[in-house]
């Protein structure tokens, strides 16, 4: 799904029903490697920190504390490269449901912006 008329943002959920990083981070690193970049970096600079990622997670226990700090890195990957006012993790009030979502703590949306951006979240 696009959020919005402003931005080319693919949001709403990226994976659901799940804790596992094991299922997670495969999810997160996909959408890394497809997501419209809004920042000033080349693609070239993503695709190498998507495979410095799965580098990292090969071969490793997916719910050790490392996979936990790699999944963070991942959805810290994804913020770096977001428009202001959208952010990647989990929706409020469905911890098990991860995706790109309107931040309206970090921007003051005005209900113009509510109605562009499809009303309460996504």
């Amino acid at each position: 799904m696009t959020l919005g008329k402003d931005h080319d943002v693919n949001g709403g959920t990226i994976i659901h029903g799940t804790l596992r990083n094991e299922d997670i981070i495969p999810a997160l690193l996909d959408y890394l490697e497809t997501m419209p970049l809004h920042k000033s970096v080349s693609d070239d600079e993503r695709m190498k920190k998507v495979e410095s990622f799965k580098e990292d997670f090969r071969g490793k226990e997916p719910e050790s504390e490392w996979a936990m700090e790699l999944c963070y890195e991942v959805f810290d990957a994804i913020n770096e490269y977001l428009p202001e006012g959208f952010y990647c993790g989990a929706l409020e009030g469905d911890g098990s449901d991860f995706g790109v979502w309107l931040d309206y703590e970090q921007k003051d949306w005005d209900d113009t912006h509510k109605e562009n951006y499809g009303g309460s979240n996504v």
